[in-house]
């Protein structure tokens, strides 16, 4: 038994099992794990070689311990947790996200990128279990390599190398006190900010900017649905559809899904909205051009901003430039309410109401300023919103 602790105290003596990657290197030692041999047990298992109840058994195992020896396992045991934790503080340290390459728009107008960053992903847990039997066999004077395997980031430089100017950009208006949404612009421009679309490819709002839930930051706001206005989470991110829907006009896209609102939005001329809804409605629109496009957004001061930068080689000849005509004019019905605090007889307007319209809208293109041709793009409707009176009465 004495011989057999001192072969035990041999396996554990150095320092340690070494885990490496490239240069980094972690020691995992017995103390660290609170690891213990049994030598009485390994003891007892060593005697019981050759000494079974079946006979041809113990012939076998006393045949191949004289020839060759009898492997011997040591009774060893440790605490998985604190296996679990110290792999968990190297998996901390070795990870890393991936980060794509992006795109900067410098003051001067000039386009500079920033490469991207390939991650590292070690999973401590399944390393865990894979090096249980080192650990049992006391295999601690020994150098494993860990399972690190790369990330790739979706968008390298090499994606980017295109991209030197700006093809369009349009801005729209919003009111920064409305706290909340102007975050759920901001919270949408900034998941909409560093898109790539590469040629052919098809680009939706919906599933770039994901659904408008509280989880995701959203927060309730006013929005218009089936024609009133209700305060709805992710309130004001047709804000962002319509702002890109712009920026895609100038740059001589076409869209291949939008949608009107209910009532003319504020934020941008009649006619030049897309509203969008989580599994309704969508802004989608194709990358026509023969190279990338990378869409930019941000939202502050109070004004939200889209650019579309690409190749200048991509950026059309002449300008454009968007017009809308109302063609027709709807005016609104007459809601009648009786109310129990006016006079019988008498009437209060309670809600003016307003006009719906039948609108054309068109991208004209320009050269050297002046009109040059005149696309339709598609014929609105916006509907009317009733006026409301108050007539005194049961």
């Amino acid at each position: 038994m004495k011989k057999l602790a001192g072969y035990c105290q041999q396996k554990l003596s150095g320092p340690g099992l070494l885990l490496r990657h490239e240069q980094q290197q972690w020691y995992i030692r017995p103390a660290d794990i609170a690891l213990q041999t049994d030598i009485p047990a390994t003891a007892a298992a060593a005697y019981a070689v050759g000494r079974s109840a079946n006979p041809l058994t113990n012939l076998w195992e006393n045949l191949t311990s004289a020839f060759s020896g009898h492997p011997l396992a040591v009774t060893a045991a440790y605490d998985e947790h604190k296996l679990q934790q110290l792999l968990a503080r190297t998996e901390q340290q070795l990870n890393r996200p991936s980060r794509d390459a992006s795109c900067t728009l410098l003051d001067n107008g000039k386009i500079k990128i920033e490469p991207e960053v390939t991650g590292l992903q070690f999973k401590s847990e399944s390393f865990a279990a894979t090096l249980r039997p080192e650990l049992l066999a006391l295999n601690f004077s020994q150098v494993i390599d860990l399972p690190v395997e790369p990330e790739a980031p979706e968008i390298t430089s090499a994606d980017l190398q295109s991209v030197d100017t700006v093809i369009s950009s349009y801005s729209t208006r919003f009111n920064r006190f409305n706290f909340n949404r102007s975050e759920n612009i901001r919270i949408g421009a900034e998941k909409l900010s560093q898109t790539l679309l590469r040629p052919g490819q098809l680009f939706s709002f919906n599933e770039t900017v994901g659904q408008r839930v509280a989880a995701a930051g959203y927060r309730e706001a006013p929005a218009i649905i089936d024609g009133e206005t209700v305060p709805d989470i992710g309130g004001g991110i047709c804000q962002g559809s319509s702002t890109l829907y712009n920026a895609m006009l100038l740059a001589g896209l076409e869209a291949t899904e939008r949608a009107v609102h209910f009532y003319p939005s504020t934020y941008v001329p009649i006619g030049f909205d897309a509203t969008v809804a989580d599994n309704l409605l969508d802004f989608k629109f194709k990358n026509s051009f023969s190279r990338n496009i990378y869409i930019m957004a941000s939202a502050g001061g109070g004004y939200l901003t889209v650019y579309l930068l690409g190749n200048h080689e991509d950026r059309p000849a002449d300008a454009f430039s968007l017009h809308s005509t109302i063609d027709k004019t709807i005016p609104p019905d007459t809601t009648i309410k009786y109310s129990p605090a006016l006079r019988p007889g008498s009437s209060r307007l309670e809600d003016s109401g307003s006009n719906g319209y039948i609108v054309s809208a068109y991208r004209i293109k320009l050269h050297n300023g002046q009109e040059v041709d005149r696309e339709l793009l598609h014929q609105d409707q916006y509907s009317p919103r009733n006026r409301i009176l108050l007539v005194g009465g049961n």
